[in-house]
């Protein structure tokens, strides 16, 4: 009896019923998926706070030697900042690029100084250690190791180089030493060589071409955009090329998280009071009509709650469903245009 009181009665259709779990399910199926983007950017480690790239060549093609020099512009921003900001001079070479539909990936060879290693990435490895100075070892991404099938001991069948030319001999030269977490994101293709260690090796200079900046807290931004103008002036002297500005995303993630979920709370109960308005008009002249027939009140409560937490119960069953449908489309994406399985959009206790 209470299921007919709560569908007949409610409801008065089941196509109602169906049309209100299906709303219901497709809104708690949207705030699990915006999750899976929030929580995959809020795990993410080692992410440069600032990234200043030189330019390109004139035919817009990342070639080997990927940008253009800017010799000497870390330790002129150096000189503008304090001791609470991490400035790196890097030599970057392209091993590959992939893009499409919105996708894309970097496989490249990063020239950085020691220090890299201990301060920014000394909570990244998922495995095995950084180089021994002197030593042709590598730090690779976790992307990269399974683009060339690697692992600890293996050597790299690529050219590994600072040369902004490469030679047949500079082929598997170089030997995996450690393989970073899945959490890298940023530099999930690099390969991480010592600059000291490659310079020291073919008696040469390599000059900068990126310049990565981190801060060591949330004060260290204020130091930053404080001089960022003057920053942003050696352009002329430098003539570098993209900025990237990630810190604005790093800082304010907690603050991004609740927009997102104040959003989606805010667009789904207007959603659901319009809704429920709707199934409720004359529910006071039925409540009356099963009164007059002696249903008891704790009946009618029991048939209304117990009925709409099932309703609550199914529609999150299926939203459960579609969050992990479409994280395995993204999974399967990612992985088709990759060559190889990857899990970038899990599914978890969060979500």
């Amino acid at each position: 009896m209470k299921k007919k009181l709560f569908t007949n009665v409610l409801f008065e259709k089941k196509r109602m019923l169906i049309a209100f779990v299906l709303i219901l399910s497709i809104l708690m199926a949207y705030a699990g998926i915006q999750m899976i983007f929030i929580s995959k950017q809020a795990a993410q480690i080692a992410t440069p706070d600032f990234k200043v790239c030189g330019r390109i060549g004139d035919d817009g093609v990342f070639h080997y030697d990927m940008y253009k020099d800017m010799a000497g512009l870390s330790d002129h921003v150096k000189s503008l900042t304090d001791d609470t900001v991490r400035v790196y001079g890097v030599t970057i070479r392209n091993l590959m690029f992939k893009t499409n539909m919105g996708q894309k990936i970097y496989y490249s060879v990063y020239g950085v100084e020691d220090a890299f290693f201990d301060t920014e990435l000394t909570h990244s490895l998922q495995s095995g250690q950084f180089p021994t100075a002197g030593k042709k070892e590598a730090v690779i991404g976790s992307y990269a190791a399974k683009e060339y099938n690697l692992k600890i001991g293996d050597k790299i069948p690529v050219a590994v180089s600072l040369n902004k030319k490469i030679s047949e001999a500079e082929f598997k030269q170089y030997e995996v030493c450690g393989i970073l977490s899945d959490d890298v994101e940023y530099f999930k293709g690099g390969m991480f060589i010592s600059k000291e260690t490659f310079e020291q090796n073919n008696d040469m200079v390599s000059t900068e071409n990126l310049l990565l900046v981190y801060f060591k807290n949330a004060q260290s931004v204020k130091a930053f955009e404080a001089v960022s103008s003057d920053i942003m002036k050696l352009n002329n002297q430098y003539n570098f090329g993209t900025v990237s500005m990630h810190y604005q995303q790093k800082y304010y993630i907690r603050r991004n998280i609740l927009i997102t979920l104040a959003s989606v709370a805010g667009v789904s109960f207007v959603i659901l009071f319009l809704l429920t308005s709707y199934l409720m008009k004359g529910l006071t002249k039925k409540i009356g009509l099963l009164k007059a027939l002696g249903i008891s009140d704790l009946c009618i409560i029991q048939s209304f709650i117990g009925g709409l937490g099932l309703t609550v119960l199914l529609s999150a069953i299926v939203a459960t469903g579609l969050v992990h449908g479409m994280s395995l489309l993204l999974n399967n994406s990612a992985s088709a245009f990759l060559g190889y399985t990857v899990k970038q959009y899990p599914v978890g206790l969060t979500v």
